[in-house]
């Protein structure tokens, strides 16, 4: 048996989407800019990688915004 099509959420589900994934890229970009200042500070291996996993989860974000505006995510 078919499963039945999985209806694409509502607009204002979208937007309400896409509203707390910018709030949550801008809080990242922010955690980025203190990891950063960390880094000059401490000049650490450690402090280096969790700059990475900062930029990384942003450009996840990034892209699932992206996604959500051109209604990619369903």
């Amino acid at each position: 048996m078919k499963d039945a099509p999985k209806a694409r959420p509502s607009t204002s589900r979208r937007t309400l989407d896409i509203h707390r994934l910018s709030q949550h890229l801008a809080i990242m970009s922010l955690a980025a800019e203190l990891a950063e200042i960390a880094v000059r500070r401490q000049d650490s291996e450690e402090a280096l990688l969790r700059l990475d996993v900062v930029l990384k989860e942003i450009d996840q974000l990034r892209a699932w915004t992206e996604a959500l505006r051109g209604g990619g995510l369903r």
